[in-house]
């Protein structure tokens, strides 16, 4: 039996390597991705025909790439999202599919809140005029007493609240779920939410179509 366990996602064990001793310790031969980039269909079966299992970035897992990894016995997703695998190819084959909710969560929410401190300060088009040899004085906006709409409240979105909350933001989320999450923010309907928001923030699936031409011609002007 295959003992192969294949990497796909180009950055693992790069600034921590112990994941991979853990994996070599229990006989388990790894294999890396070579092209330190998102793989495509063709080099994901080539790399994984013969393995038993996957750690998986966001590359497309479909029933054709699946259908070629006769193997293979556990997909485990770097992240949250789950949806670029096949989920029912996957339970048909006798795939066991899994992700790492909590992997990411904080990395992730540290970097929208960056994104967001980027774009109200303008950061990267000075660095860019400066780099040019241009010095522009452009004045930047304040986070603090911002209205913030975050669409998604997981893991991620209630950590990028959670993070905003000392730059005196008014927060506030919408979110599909019907039950109460139980926060300290305030859930408001999506068109609320576009309409007020003077940052909008979304952390849902790339399946879910929440922002279409009507939604951006009601966002705040």
């Amino acid at each position: 039996m295959s003992n192969i366990v294949v990497i796909s996602t180009s950055s693992f064990g790069e600034y921590d390597t112990s994941p991979l001793g853990m994996l070599r310790e229990e006989g388990f031969e790894v294999v890396l991705n070579p092209y330190r980039r998102k793989v495509k269909p063709d080099e994901l079966t080539r790399l994984a025909k013969d393995a038993v299992g996957l750690i998986a970035g966001t590359e497309p897992i479909t029933e054709e790439v699946l259908l070629l990894m006769n193997n293979l016995k556990v997909i485990s997703r770097c992240g949250t999202g789950v949806d670029n695998v096949d989920i029912n190819a996957a339970e048909r084959f006798g795939i066991k599919v899994f992700n790492t909710p909590d992997a990411t969560t904080l990395a992730v929410a540290e970097l929208t809140v960056s994104l967001i401190l980027n774009l109200l300060r303008k950061v990267n088009i000075m660095d860019a005029a400066i780099r040019n040899g241009k010095w522009e004085k452009l004045m930047g906006n304040l986070l603090s007493g911002k209205k913030v709409g975050i669409i998604g409240f997981g893991k991620i979105g209630q950590k990028v609240a959670e993070l905003l909350r000392p730059f005196n933001c008014d927060i506030q989320y919408y979110d599909i779920r019907t039950e109460d999450l139980r926060s300290e923010f305030g859930k408001v309907e999506l068109r609320e939410l576009l309409k007020e928001s003077d940052i909008i923030s979304i952390h849902v699936s790339s399946k879910e179509q929440i922002i279409g031409k009507e939604e951006f011609r009601s966002v705040k002007k």
